[in-house]
């Protein structure tokens, strides 16, 4: 256990996950993340992939979707992200930016081993700075895909410095639909 999580490991067994999430889809996704299990609330068999967003999207139906709203408690999140076995995808199809609990989103997220796929289409803009522990330890993760969203000149630089301490190489790198600039580009690619 990573003595940061201290204080979600001593409340695990005793936390109602209605208590820390604003609706019954998240709950579910919260039970599949710290049970490994099947949605048993929907009745249908997920793949092991995640997208934390702010709108549900009916199109993936067949992934997790943590749809991000006020009552939903990030922490929580985080940590069942950072102990779950099967996550294998981890999408942000938007952030919450302005929500509290980031900094123990990110820090969940960094404690992950089972990664191998992270897909980014918004913009994380200071918390890239956080995950370099992910980049730097977890071995799985072999794509990552930046796109969709315009992303800042300090938000390339910061996703620059977290991905210069990896030292695994990655399969596939896409930076596809970006606004990044040349000289963010070329951050990127000298931190790899």
């Amino acid at each position: 256990m990573d003595v940061r999580f201290y204080d979600y490991y001593a409340r695990e067994q005793d936390v109602q996950l209605e208590d820390i999430t604003s609706s019954g889809n998240n709950v579910a996704v919260l039970q599949w993340l710290r049970d490994g299990c099947q949605n048993l609330v929907w009745g249908t068999a997920w793949e092991d992939i995640l997208f934390i967003t702010d709108s549900y999207d009916p199109v993936e139906d067949d992934v997790a979707q943590f749809i991000v709203r006020e009552g939903d408690d990030l922490g929580w999140l985080g940590y069942f992200i950072g102990k779950s076995q099967h996550l294998r995808m981890l999408s942000f199809a938007s952030f919450p930016q302005g929500m509290g609990q980031i900094d123990e989103l990110i820090r969940g997220i960094s404690c992950n081993r089972t990664i191998q796929r992270l897909c980014i289409d918004a913009d994380l803009g200071h918390a890239f700075d956080r995950m370099d522990i992910f980049f730097r330890d977890n071995s799985r993760l072999a794509e990552l895909d930046f796109g969709g969203f315009n992303i800042s000149h300090e938000s390339a630089r910061s996703l620059a410095l977290a991905l210069g301490r990896s030292q695994h190489k990655y399969e596939h790198i896409s930076l596809e639909m970006s606004n990044l600039s040349d000289e963010s580009i070329t951050e990127i690619a000298n931190a790899l």
